[in-house]
């Protein structure tokens, strides 16, 4: 329309983004809190929360005047042009039992503490046997600019969360 403002359509496109997509056909619960979008998955009597991330762009990397910063941490701008799920926490060792059937864990006095010992092999393995199990479920590890992304939550300081840097004590 006439005198329409040129952003709208932008600002409209990132509004259905940030809406995120409907329930996945994987999902035994889904809604929204103050954090965005949620999805629970559930294998056997175990369930993961997952987190709806949304496409977008951000500087991976590090600034030049950052303390201890390494030579090769130079800032990088990076786009994601695909959303993607991603678990709200570590893989507890009741929900790796749930799908592997064994528990490498060495502190092993607590099924929700995280699962540890395991390398990336054993870790892709878990997510080609989540898939196997979850009809409709395309169950991967993260990529390094995914995993970057998702930790800023829009952040770009040294220590990155929701509301910008974290403070230090």
């Amino acid at each position: 329309p006439r005198g329409a403002d040129p952003d709208c359509g932008r600002h409209a496109e990132r509004v259905r983004l940030l809406a995120g997509p409907p329930r996945p056909a994987w999902a035994v619960d889904w809604g929204r809190d103050a954090f965005g979008l949620w999805a629970v998955l559930e294998v056997g009597s175990v369930r993961q929360r997952f987190r709806y991330v949304p496409p977008g762009a951000c500087l991976l990397g590090s600034p030049e005047d950052e303390p201890d910063r390494e030579p090769d941490e130079r800032q990088v701008p990076m786009g994601l042009s695909a959303p993607f799920w991603l678990a709200e926490t570590e893989c507890s060792q009741a929900f790796w039992r749930a799908v592997r059937y064994g528990n490498p864990a060495r502190f092993t006095g607590d099924r929700q503490q995280p699962v540890e010992r395991v390398s990336w092999e054993d870790a892709a393995a878990f997510c080609r046997r989540l898939g196997e199990e979850v009809p409709g479920l395309r169950a991967r590890l993260p990529s390094e600019v995914e995993w970057e992304y998702a930790c800023r939550a829009g952040g770009q300081g040294r220590h990155p969360s929701v509301d910008g840097e974290l403070p230090v004590e």
